[in-house]
């Protein structure tokens, strides 16, 4: 659901009935970590982003750190480090980064992501459509090119 006074801000490009062709060939999820959305993309190797929403008994804390404790996932601060500082050089794997890998700036990144989910938010201002965003800046960030 979206809240009433942010629709507007919110591009809605298709409705679709059956989401498993997404999970099946997307490049990443981003997701919060709801029981039904882990079990439906969790045999699935899409690298997943967890996000998980705040809930009284913390379960969606607790898949979160399971799925990032076995390498199934990135936190949003991990993410955002690697969006950052991709070394496209190396072709490191997007799940395959951790502390140990990371350079300091990096590092310091994840202990404190301000700058780099301000600098996420900014780059959305600057493009006049989700497409065009996706294409010109997330996918460069990822070092990722669209297939033709």
């Amino acid at each position: 659901p979206i809240n009433e006074e942010v629709r507007h801000c919110v591009d809605i490009a298709a409705h679709v009935d059956d989401v498993t062709p997404f999970i099946a060939y997307s490049n990443l999820l981003l997701m919060a970590c709801g029981l039904n959305g882990i079990a439906q993309v969790y045999d699935y190797p899409t690298p997943l982003v967890v996000l998980p929403d705040v809930r009284p008994h913390r379960e969606q804390e607790v898949m979160a750190e399971a799925l990032i404790e076995q390498g199934r996932a990135l936190s949003w601060a991990q993410f955002m480090a690697q969006t950052s500082y991709i070394d496209s050089q190396n072709g490191t794997s997007f799940l395959s980064m951790s502390d140990k890998t990371m350079s300091n700036e990096q590092t310091a990144l994840v202990k404190n992501p301000t700058m780099a989910a301000q600098n996420f938010m900014n780059s959305i201002a600057d493009y006049i459509s989700v497409n065009a965003w996706f294409a010109e800046w997330l996918l460069p960030q990822l070092d990722l090119k669209p297939e033709k």
